[in-house]
């Protein structure tokens, strides 16, 4: 069984991938980290039906002598793209005069539409 890092470890794992210019690390875990406040997760993701769907994070080091460096964004990002989901504790005012995303103004992805019928046929029914 492989032994999961501690936070500790983590936040040197992301320090080091910033250093580096890497994109951050798949399959470690952050949200303990920035619900601590020591770094900021933005998500992304893109993909449809036609194409492999993509998803990154993009972390931000918000404390100790590293603070403000990032993790490298990958290129299949748009400039214009907005994550769709945002980790930061943060005040949102303060977040807002950074210029920065604050988790406050990420709009769920919206839900399908249900259709109802009024007399559905017996069969959709279940009977």
């Amino acid at each position: 069984m492989v032994k999961k890092p501690s936070d500790d470890e983590t936040f040197h794992i992301l320090i080091e991938a910033a250093l580096a210019d890497e994109v951050c690390p798949p399959r470690i875990r952050l949200t303990a980290l920035a619900k601590a406040g020591r770094i900021r997760v933005e998500k992304y993701s893109t993909g449809n039906v036609y194409e492999t769907v993509k998803n990154c994070r993009v972390v931000t080091i918000l404390e100790g002598d590293h603070a403000g460096i990032k993790t490298r964004q990958p290129a299949w990002i748009s400039p214009k793209q907005m994550p769709y989901d945002v980790l930061d504790v943060r005040d949102t005012s303060l977040l807002r005069q950074l210029n920065l995303i604050p988790p406050a103004d990420i709009r769920p992805l919206e839900k399908r539409a249900q259709v109802s019928l009024k007399d559905p046929p017996r069969w959709l029914q279940g009977k």
